[in-house]
């Protein structure tokens, strides 16, 4: 019972291989056939776990340093290039169990968080709670929030005194046209939820009056100040625009301020 269950091309099975723990993959896949997982969901499984495993050897993480700690990196890395699923976790807590049975990783000991994750906990309940949001729509906030409070130098609670309109303009403009239109929109709105719920705490500092609205301000600024993009080339028997569509900017239309 092993990887060849669920996948006969060669080339699959070589990359279900690949990385730090591809030689435990048929021990993964096994289980899987043990729970019943039907040919579908071990398919999905099997490509998230060589998909971590990738990720693994990218990052230069050997098999001895694979924790709860770098899937849930991993997961969050991949939640700002596609939208999170429910059995994510589950599915990489599966190939940690496998991993640790297998004595190819250390038994499982409680993380301590930082203190911009305990924040973002914190951030992440509020949204469970008053906005009703389940957990797959509130792991894609994380991204946006974590690069904010890494640039503005966020550290501890008592680091919002500091916030003010002009680090919220500066991380807009700076990362608008980091990424695609629909992207830097989702940035855009993550980053307004965040400041919204500093506001309702009362987080110390000016994060209640100014950085509310700076993130419409920066946004006014990226239009003023853009260029035309380059035309693209044109091609026969098909109308031609002059300029492309202009750039997004986080406007109170789509997330309004309460």
């Amino acid at each position: 019972m092993t990887t060849s269950t669920y996948f006969s091309r060669e080339a699959n099975l070589q990359r279900l291989h690949e990385g730090p723990p591809g030689i435990y993959i048929d021990r993964y896949a096994s289980r899987l056939v043990q729970e019943g997982y039907r040919r579908p969901t071990a398919w999905r499984c099997l490509r998230l776990v060589a998909d971590f495993s990738r990720w693994l050897e990218h990052r230069q993480i050997g098999i001895r340093d694979v924790d709860e700690q770098a899937a849930a990196q991993y997961l969050t890395d991949r939640a700002g290039l596609r939208r999170p699923q429910t059995g994510d976790r589950p599915t990489l807590g599966k190939l940690l169990a496998v991993l640790r049975q297998a004595d190819a990783i250390a038994p499982w000991e409680p993380i301590e968080r930082s203190a911009r994750e305990r924040i973002f906990e914190d951030f992440a309940g509020h949204l469970a709670r008053e906005r009703g949001l389940d957990h797959a729509t509130i792991v894609r906030h994380w991204p946006a929030v974590r690069m904010f409070l890494e640039e503005a130098g966020i550290e501890a609670i008592s680091d919002f005194a500091k916030l003010d309109q002009a680090a919220v303009i500066g991380f807009v403009e700076r990362h608008a046209r980091d990424h695609s239109p629909g992207t830097a929109k989702s940035l855009c709105w993550a980053l307004r939820a965040f400041l919204r719920y500093l506001w309702r705490e009362g987080r110390p500092g000016r994060a209640p009056t100014a950085a509310l609205g700076a993130s419409d301000t920066a946004g006014s600024r990226i239009r003023r100040g853009a260029g035309p993009r380059p035309s693209p080339p044109r091609r026969a028997g098909r109308p031609h625009s002059p300029t492309g569509p202009s750039p997004p900017a986080c406007s109170s239309a789509s997330a309004p301020i309460p």
